[in-house]
């Protein structure tokens, strides 16, 4: 009982020691003008979400939808030269849809790297039907069956695809934190980084056409642009009814890397000037100017930091091993962050509270959660700080208390003492049983002796 309040006690007074300021949803900013929805700032490097209004929620993905049909074309055509045609049926499915289109033309040979140009920066429709009829060996749903599988083992739980091209449709929908999980794994292609960076690109002539001029409805790809931001990457716009103002961007700078998931915007005059902007741009390059501007990684758990101490049985010389974190651990976190904010919490049902000596150095002990403002950053592996010797004489002691206290000593010395207690009478009664027949002898003997 002392060992466990000092225990305790020592978590008391170490914990308030190891306080950084951290990451994820605890500096969740608030834009002062979003007219999006649903809007998510993450982190490509650590994958912390620093901005996060209802991510999880529903919505039509729009054109955003042309990532997942870029990705598996990429996947599964690693040939960008192969020659696709165009069958007619990708171009007349989309007749009175007012489909954004590349003007590709029936039976017009176009290779897989211009389609992919045409989807990503054109977002042309029947592009997106053209990649998916290949892909899909003649048949797009065989296509969408397999964004699904892809969306699925990107790790998406509220996804699901009815066309490659993004038209609304009740049961066509994502969630911005989905979108966030897909784009993610997108940008792991050089290939498609290539293609969504561009603004412009120029379409060789095939044997129907001309060469084509191919621009980017991103804006903020676009240095004449008001909504341009030096530092995007791309990815992907997307409008329709349904889903409003949309757009999914990547931006790079300083080493450090951030996805920006903006959607269901409603197009407002923002600025006064009597035209309307396009919330989504707005938004996206907002939430990269704060997280540019405000974050940096550190290193907010070090491997020499004691979190707590455990209690050691049968130890030499000592009665406790001081427990710390078994890596360090790296985050995102206010620049202006020092260590004073950042909590790490003990898992108590993941901690010993005692160990029996010896204890190797490096062995793990328990478990802590690496906290900011509440939200959890991290867990990681609490180990020993040091080794700790047996002491063979408290050894010996515990083990003879031990054996003595077991369950299966108890039953060994129940059944000896009752054996024993059962050798006692039944030699009692066999000794009563010769002590009477002796008499019984002896008395006949007296008897003898006196008729004699």
């Amino acid at each position: 009982m002392k060992k466990t309040i000092i225990f305790i006690f020592c978590l008391l007074i170490l914990l308030p020691s190891f306080a950084v300021s951290g990451v994820d949803a605890a500096y969740n900013y608030a834009l002062e003008e979003n007219y999006c929805e649903i809007s998510l700032l993450a982190s490509v490097d650590t994958g912390a979400v620093i901005f996060d209004k209802n991510s999880h929620m529903r919505a039509a993905p729009a054109s955003l939808t042309k990532i997942v049909t870029a990705s598996l074309a990429l996947e599964k055509c690693p040939n960008l030269d192969t020659p696709v045609v165009v069958p007619a049926s990708a171009i007349t499915a989309l007749n009175g849809t007012g489909s954004s289109m590349a003007g590709l033309k029936a039976e017009e040979t176009v290779p897989m790297r211009e389609l992919l140009y045409c989807l990503l920066v054109k977002s042309a429709n029947e592009a997106a039907n053209v990649i998916a009829d290949y892909i899909g060996g003649g048949s797009i749903d065989a296509f969408v069956a397999m964004m699904n599988e892809y969306a699925v083992a990107t790790g998406c739980t509220e996804t699901h695809f009815v066309n490659a091209h993004g038209l609304d449709d009740p049961d066509h929908y994502t969630t911005a934190y989905d979108m966030f999980l897909l784009a993610k794994r997108a940008i792991e292609n050089a290939t498609f980084c290539e293609i969504v960076a561009k603004y412009g690109h120029t379409m060789p002539a095939t044997d129907k056409s001309d060469v084509r001029y191919l621009y980017n409805t991103n804006g903020m790809l676009n240095s004449y642009s008001e909504y341009y931001y030096e530092y995007a990457k791309g990815i992907k716009t997307g409008t329709t009814p349904e889903a409003g103002s949309c757009l999914l961007s990547l931006a790079r700078k300083d080493g450090y890397s951030y996805i920006a998931v903006a959607m269901k915007g409603t197009n407002t005059d923002t600025d006064g000037d009597g035209q309307l902007e396009n919330v989504a741009m707005l938004a996206c390059r907002d939430m990269f100017k704060w997280a540019f501007a405000n974050l940096k990684l550190k290193t907010v758990t070090q491997t020499t930091d004691p979190v707590a101490v455990v209690n050691v049985e049968l130890a030499k010389d000592v009665d406790h091993v001081r427990i710390v974190p078994a890596q360090e651990i790296v985050a995102l976190v206010p620049k202006s962050t020092e260590r004073g904010g950042l909590l790490i919490e003990v898992i108590p049902e993941q901690t010993v509270l005692s160990v029996e000596a010896p204890v190797t150095k490096g062995q793990v002990l328990g478990k802590a959660r690496v906290l900011y403002a509440g939200e959890e950053l991290a867990t990681v592996d609490l180990i020993s700080a040091e080794d700790i010797q047996r002491n063979p004489v408290a050894a010996a002691l515990a083990g003879i208390k031990k054996v003595l206290t077991s369950t299966a000593f108890k039953i060994i010395a129940a059944i000896f003492v009752l054996a024993l207690a059962a050798f006692v009478v039944i030699w009692y009664l066999t000794y009563q049983k010769m002590k009477k027949k002796r008499n019984k002898i002896h008395v006949v003997k007296n008897y003898r002796d006196i008729n004699k």
